[in-house]
């Protein structure tokens, strides 16, 4: 279960649950896999005779940016995990199956890389000696166009985009000091790859090109998340058991970036199984949008999900 936030102010419609913490929002249903987590915990005890076993419940920090999810799976957690599941809840709009609520498996979700990047030039006075600055404003711009004019791969999707930029102190100084956060993702790990090639290569050049210098650093990346098929088709039976409504196909496709690919690949690393399961929900805006909200069944739903399928494996 992730359960951090995001830097989004969230719009006031007069919600009893609307953050209390300014610029700070759960705008992707963190805190609703938070909840279902805790659900998770008190129902497994209230039923603990029903089952054998040991469960571990990991609240994973940090799945924004995508660095928790490696650094809980390199802490040798899961080294004697046999079955994983993790969960996400997603908007149905789009969606093959309008009426499905869960799908047992996610397969494909988009590999990626963040990247924080600092331009370095000269400062100088703009209007008596604007030719002594290295101007890192004309750096970062020359970046910006040109990251997203990077080719198109024909073997699968790709993204990119450049979420912050804060540069300079005044308008009659020339800007010194750029600091910018993008991110890359590919439909699998060898385009994310060629991304990021491709815009280190932009970013460098860039600078080169106004006499500045850039430094950039990976600060978080994930690769492609697949679910194993077994235990897909076992979360598929546990939910039609219990009367919840699974789509036809045990996989869907993710247009998103998910770190619990870390913690799925290292249970898999010693012959275990993983399934992400997706929560199918009706949302009053998009992702990380200000009006982002959810129907609150889907967290009944989710537990009763993953607890039918917990049990499955635990009986």
């Amino acid at each position: 279960f992730d359960m951090d936030a995001l830097p989004v102010q969230e719009e006031d419609r007069g919600q009893p649950y609307l953050s209390q913490n300014p610029g700070c929002m759960h705008a992707c249903g963190h805190d609703a896999h938070t909840a279902m987590g805790l659900a998770m915990a008190s129902l497994l005890y209230e039923f603990r005779d029903c089952w054998s076993g040991t469960v571990k419940l990991f609240f994973q920090p940090a799945e924004e940016g995508v660095r928790g999810g490696r650094a809980m799976a390199e802490n040798g957690f899961l080294d004697d995990v046999t079955y994983l599941f993790g969960c996400h809840i997603f908007g149905r709009e789009g969606r093959k199956e309008p009426q499905a609520d869960v799908i047992p498996g996610a397969c494909g979700s988009l590999a990626t890389t963040k990247l924080d990047v600092v331009f370095h030039g000269q400062s100088a006075h703009a209007g008596s000696c604007p030719e002594k600055g290295r101007n890192v404003m004309l750096a970062a711009a020359a970046a910006i166009q040109n990251l997203y004019s990077i080719p198109r791969h024909s073997q699968g999707s790709s993204r990119i985009n450049v979420g912050w930029l804060e540069a300079g102190s005044g308008r009659n100084i020339i800007a010194d000091r750029a600091k910018m956060e993008l991110e890359v993702r590919g439909a699998t790990s060898e385009i994310n790859e060629y991304m990021e090639h491709y815009a280190i290569q932009i970013l460098q050049a860039a600078a080169r090109m106004h006499g500045c210098t850039c430094s950039i650093s990976r600060v978080g990346s994930a690769f492609s998340l697949e679910s194993t098929d077994w235990l897909s088709e076992e979360v598929q039976k546990a939910c039609r058991e219990i009367g919840l409504v699974p789509t036809t196909f045990l996989h869907e496709h993710s247009d998103g970036s998910e770190d619990c690919s870390y913690l799925m690949e290292k249970v898999k690393e010693h012959g275990g199984e993983a399934a992400f399961l997706i929560m199918l929900n009706d949302t009053a805006g998009p992702g990380h949008s200000p009006g982002f909200d959810i129907r609150e069944e889907v967290m009944v739903s989710g537990v009763k999900a993953l607890m039918a399928a917990g049990l499955r494996v635990l009986q």
